[in-house]
């Protein structure tokens, strides 16, 4: 209790101690200051963003374009192949992995757009 009392009147003192009076030259030294400093950017993308961007998309492209060019006897085979993989005994994990990594995919896309979206919405007010 003797340390709470001590605690309270130092916190009384304080408030009742009058404040002493700012300098008068504190308030145009910060105007000039905030002022004085340049907005900086909140986002800006590299040279690197770019080309990894160019990358995923021209992988993603040249995927497209390879199934599109796969002759239609060839998908039977692809799915038998598939499915002799997932039936052996490393199946069920491989097909874990490969959910889990669509899922940390389309978890990361959404994080991105709802990034993007804030800063989209906090530049424009």
């Amino acid at each position: 209790m003797g340390e709470l009392d001590e605690d309270r009147e130092v916190e009384n003192a304080l408030r009742s101690y009058p404040l002493a009076p700012a300098p008068p030259t504190l308030a145009p030294n910060v105007i000039t200051r905030i002022h004085r400093l340049a907005p900086l950017p909140r986002f800006r993308l590299s040279w690197v963003d770019f080309a990894v961007s160019a990358f995923v998309a021209g992988m993603g492209g040249l995927g497209f374009i390879l199934w599109q060019t796969l002759p239609p006897q060839l998908t039977p085979h692809i799915q038998l192949e598939f499915l002799r993989l997932t039936q052996q005994s490393n199946g069920p994990i491989l097909q874990n992995a490969i959910l889990g990594g669509a899922g940390l995919a389309v978890f990361a896309v959404f994080v991105a757009a709802l990034v993007f979206a804030r800063t989209r919405s906090s530049s424009a007010s």
